[in-house]
């Protein structure tokens, strides 16, 4: 399933659930989620040095889950933020083609 990154496998007639998460996934997990309530974040940190090379969204914008705020170029590779939950952009704080660094603050969100 593409939406959510699943796969179902059965294995010795026992269905499983597996959700697929890269590295950056994982970190970007680490910096969104509140791990009280369920809650999202309000804030969008940068989970690693680079350059912004995409801005997709504006102050005020409405975001849906999974949509594409920006994209981080590091090391030669482009990492797409998604949004985690649906939300609206509150406070953008950076700028295309910018440089950013490890936990620096990218977005605000409500």
């Amino acid at each position: 399933n593409e939406d959510d990154e699943s796969v179902k496998i059965n294995s010795d007639s026992k269905n499983y659930s597996v959700i697929c998460k890269s590295e950056l996934d994982l970190l970007l997990d680490k910096f969104t989620d509140n791990k009280s309530g369920g809650r999202i974040k309000k804030e969008i940190k940068s989970p690693m040095p680079g350059i912004i090379k995409a801005l997709n969204v504006k102050p005020g914008q409405q975001v849906n889950k999974g949509e594409v705020m920006l994209v981080l170029e590091a090391m030669k590779m482009e990492n797409e933020i998604k949004a985690h939950a649906d939300c609206v952009i509150k406070e953008i704080n950076i700028a295309a083609m910018s440089s950013v660094e490890k936990n620096e603050l990218l977005l605000t969100i409500e």
